[in-house]
């Protein structure tokens, strides 16, 4: 391990700031997140925060600025799993993995990324 990330995210807290500007789905997820959460990302918050929450831990455990775009979380948010890398973000962790497990009380998100130096796989 060469790097851990922590965040804590209120599904509420997101769907204020989502509400306020829809636009921000599109600057804050890529376009498979979006497609995860069905015909309505709105409605879909509480998956939404799970994906921030992780996307927050991993810029953390990678000690990079959040570029949101560049870290793509797995599919399913049940249990754990890698989280892709693009860009900047990519280049930031060289050879290196993140690998993210998230889990929920009530509207509550606690996020861990673990950055993995060397890891195989993809």
């Amino acid at each position: 391990m060469s790097g851990l990330g922590l965040d804590l995210v209120s599904g509420s807290h997101l769907g204020r700031v989502v509400g306020r500007h829809p636009g921000a789905l599109w600057e804050l997820f890529t376009p498979g997140e979006l497609a995860g959460c069905g015909p309505a990302p709105m409605t879909e918050v509480c998956a939404l925060a799970g994906r921030w929450a992780l996307k927050e831990a991993a810029a953390k455990a990678l000690a990079v600025p959040l570029r949101p775009t560049e870290i793509e979380t797995p599919t399913s948010l049940a249990g754990c799993g890698h989280l892709r890398l693009l860009g900047q973000t990519q280049r930031a962790a060289g050879e290196g993995q993140v690998l993210g497990c998230t889990a929920r009380v009530g509207e509550l998100v606690l996020a861990v990324a673990v950055r993995v130096q060397g890891a195989a796989g993809g």
